[in-house]
């Protein structure tokens, strides 16, 4: 694929970069389309807090494509507030 192109098995092996806070953030396993636009949304990271040894909350990133600044090969640079962009996953 060219340099402007890039598939999804491709994009959730790039490690995501808050470049405000330089932390690791994980990696992308999924992302918000919009269908009727054709355009990306937001990438959505998993994201995982322990309390302690016994109760871990489940909670996810989901940052707008807005909020994307470079994607390389293997990583993606975002600039965002982290509270700000952290939800909580529902039990299904």
């Amino acid at each position: 694929m060219g340099a402007d192109k890039m598939r999804f098995s491709q994009i959730r092996r790039c490690e995501v970069i808050n470049i405000r806070t330089c932390r690791r953030l994980g990696y992308v396993v999924d992302m918000e389309l919009d269908i009727k636009e054709g355009v990306v949304k937001a990438l959505i990271i998993p994201s995982t807090t322990r309390f302690c040894w016994w109760f871990t909350k489940y909670q996810e990133y989901i940052i707008a494509w807005c909020d994307v600044r470079q994607i390389g090969e293997d990583i993606i640079l975002v600039d965002i507030d982290e509270e700000k962009w952290m939800h909580s996953c529902q039990e299904k």
